[in-house]
């Protein structure tokens, strides 16, 4: 595939032109990606087709939703972010953005420092910490304009996860997989009590046969001080109906 297919799939399915510089770097980044896997666990995704499909297409998604902000320098935080996705790929093809990055994990910071480095990316800063704790600092308290998780929890988790970093005015966009029925009706709770409203689910497709779904919410109300709460705890007992009352 090379190349040639992350162009075209990337035109077909996104209606996205990469540049040669696009592509060198996402080329750059796959092999930094295959040097460092063995030993920080990058990804279980081996492969360079495999990696342009699931990593760069899959994280370009978002970009249709971003391109009313393109050339200006949003504040856009990626919650959980890995080894970089969603937030460096659209990074790369959105120079004026500014970016944040949060990884809990120590190592994979020091990749992502690397990555950003190595490709010479300009207004990329990267947080070794929990999106809980940032939450709760002044600095970056609702002080974001687009928040990003990909594929990191539930949507319920999510929402507390990340929310508190939102401005009023601002969206959290989620990648998700299909049947999110359930799901999303059992986050709805949640997604208000950290201020949100959900905007859409809207399915996307970046191949002939992977299939995804973003989840857009709006941010329309103040976060409550009290959350999100301590790190750990979302995810052990996320904000819906049955633990409400444990608050």
């Amino acid at each position: 595939m090379g190349n040639n297919f992350l162009q075209i799939n990337a035109k077909q399915y996104l209606n996205l032109d990469l540049d040669d510089d696009n592509l060198r770097l996402f080329e750059i980044y796959y092999q930094l990606v295959e040097e460092w896997n063995s030993t920080v666990n990058l990804t279980a995704i081996s492969g360079y087709d495999e990696f342009m499909l699931k990593h760069i297409l899959d994280s370009l998604v978002l970009n249709k939703w971003l391109n009313k902000f393109k050339d200006t320098s949003i504040d856009i935080v990626d919650v959980g972010t890995g080894a970089g996705f969603p937030g460096l790929p659209i990074k790369i093809i959105n120079p004026a953005f500014n970016m944040w990055l949060i990884e809990s994990n120590q190592k994979k910071t020091k990749f992502l420092n690397h990555v950003v480095d190595t490709l010479n990316l300009n207004q990329v800063t990267i947080i070794n910490d929990r999106s809980e704790s940032i939450s709760k600092e002044s600095d970056f308290r609702e002080a974001f304009d687009v928040v990003l998780g990909r594929g990191i929890s539930r949507i319920d988790v999510l929402s507390e996860l990340t929310l508190g970093l939102l401005k009023i005015g601002g969206i959290a966009v989620f990648h998700k997989g299909n049947n999110l029925e359930s799901e999303l009706k059992e986050s709805l709770q949640s997604i208000n009590l950290m201020g949100g409203e959900l905007k859409s689910n809207i399915s996307y497709q970046i191949s002939s046969d992977r299939l995804g779904t973003l989840v857009i919410i709006d941010k329309i109300n103040k976060t409550p001080d009290y959350l999100p709460r301590n790190p750990g705890i979302p995810v052990k007992r996320p904000l819906n109906n049955r633990f409400r009352s444990s608050l």
